[in-house]
């Protein structure tokens, strides 16, 4: 079976599981602006939803595979943390959440039948990540201000090979 007869396959089955919910989609992959500590500092999310006039922010997670490790991570996320933070501070007590909302798709989502898989997770709670949210956008903000004016082959490097290897310029960079 093809990636897209599992993607469609996916879609179908997505639907079937969860069925009606009563959510009303008010946006998708809207961008929101907020300042944050005098910087203005942008969130798109995937999808924000409500129901009984409340709102949650899911955030689509395609992947071929469910365990510990994927849904682990994305507790201490910087996008989870600041979509649980951006949240709460746009909808205040009318904020329902943030939930990750992972659609798995291909053999390894479901084993040798290539059947769909799903499941949606709250990020376990970070306080003190969460706490420090506010911290990291200004850690940010200051790295990108050291690097203004400078030649862009004197950036720091990244160092992870993980992520340098799908960049385009991983070649170049070595």
């Amino acid at each position: 079976m093809s990636q897209l007869h599992w993607a469609l396959d996916a879609v179908t089955e997505y639907e079937t599981h969860y069925g009606d919910e009563g959510f009303r989609v008010e946006h998708v992959e809207e961008e929101f602006r907020a300042t944050v500590a005098g910087h203005l500092y942008t969130m798109r999310f995937d999808l924000v939803v409500s129901r009984r006039g409340r709102f949650r922010v899911f955030d689509h997670k395609t992947q071929s595979r469910f365990d510990t490790e994927t849904t682990m991570a994305h507790s201490m996320s910087l996008q989870s943390l600041a979509a649980q933070t951006f949240g709460a501070a746009y909808w205040g007590d009318k904020f329902d959440g943030f939930e990750i909302n992972g659609i798995g798709v291909g053999r390894g989502a479901a084993g040798k039948s290539g059947e769909a898989r799903f499941k949606r997770r709250v990020p376990d709670p970070a306080p003190s990540a969460l706490s420090s949210v506010v911290r990291m956008v200004m850690d940010a903000e200051a790295r990108i201000a050291a690097c203004a004016g400078r030649d862009p082959w004197e950036y720091p490097r990244l160092g992870d090979g993980y992520i340098c290897a799908r960049c385009d310029f991983f070649r170049l960079c070595q």
